[in-house]
């Protein structure tokens, strides 16, 4: 019985880190649906973040943005790259026990998330990541940070700013999981240690490289929802789901 919880907290993991949704949400809103424990454990729970962490890190290994042929230009952006990477990971990290979620703060997350799925049009823009300026890097981090705060999806809030930035489709995916990658880093780390000295570690093995093939999966989703502009249904899930919390914990 228990490795098909580990089995639910990963596929929630997996769906929710990956695509535009947000997971601590999700989450609560799971538990008090079912009125189950089985997330009690926040460590358990940051276990199966790393399913998705693995995925993202291994798509952007294998296609990671081209910044410029141009030598000044590929230092000047991979070290404001670098630079975000590492404030997004340090205050995401003193942040990491920040949490303003409740029941009744689910809904306007919900809803929030999907007014700004609604408004990413997804145009065929030809702007790259050599195009990004430090006001730009700048948006990324601050993104970064209000998702936390206010458990926005984190993958969301960097793709929004992509479209803010005027970035073409395939550097937007890069950099919004880029960028997504601090947050599930530092939100992972207790799983590691769970994962050490837990006794049942085969059964969450298992899980967690169950939960790694569908992250896989997802972000091939992912891919096809931003090629053909179909956030909008991510949107209408979303609204339904945020009626349907007022309407049932009334």
């Amino acid at each position: 019985m228990k490795i098909i919880n580990y089995i639910i907290i990963g596929l929630i993991s997996s769906i929710t880190n990956i695509l535009p949704l947000s997971y601590q949400a999700h989450l609560t809103l799971y538990q008090y649906l079912f009125n189950t424990k089985i997330f009690d454990n926040p460590n358990l729970n940051s276990l199966f973040i790393i399913a998705p962490l693995l995925a993202i890190t291994t798509f952007l290994i294998r296609h990671f943005p081209k910044i410029s042929k141009n030598k000044k230009m590929f230092i000047h952006h991979l070290l404001l790259l670098s630079l975000t990477f590492i404030f997004n990971c340090f205050f995401i990290f003193l942040l990491r026990n920040y949490n303003l979620l409740s029941l009744k703060s689910i809904p306007f997350t919900f809803i929030i998330s999907a007014i700004l799925l609604i408004l990413i049009r997804n145009k065929k823009y030809e702007r790259n990541i050599s195009h990004l300026t430090i006001k730009n890097y700048f948006l990324f981090f601050l993104a970064s940070l209000l998702a936390k705060v206010f458990n926005f999806p984190i993958f969301l809030s960097n793709y929004f700013i992509c479209y803010l930035s005027k970035l073409n489709k395939a550097s937007s995916l890069k950099l919004s999981f880029i960028f997504t990658i601090p947050t599930l880093l530092i939100e992972s780390l207790p799983g590691v240690t769970y994962l050490i000295n837990a006794e049942e570690i085969i059964y969450l093995l298992i899980s967690l490289f169950i939960s790694t093939i569908i992250s896989f999966f997802l972000i091939k989703y992912l891919k096809k929802l931003i090629k053909n502009n179909n956030f909008y249904k991510i949107a209408i899930y979303l609204i339904i789901l945020a009626f349907f919390t007022i309407y049932w914990f009334r």
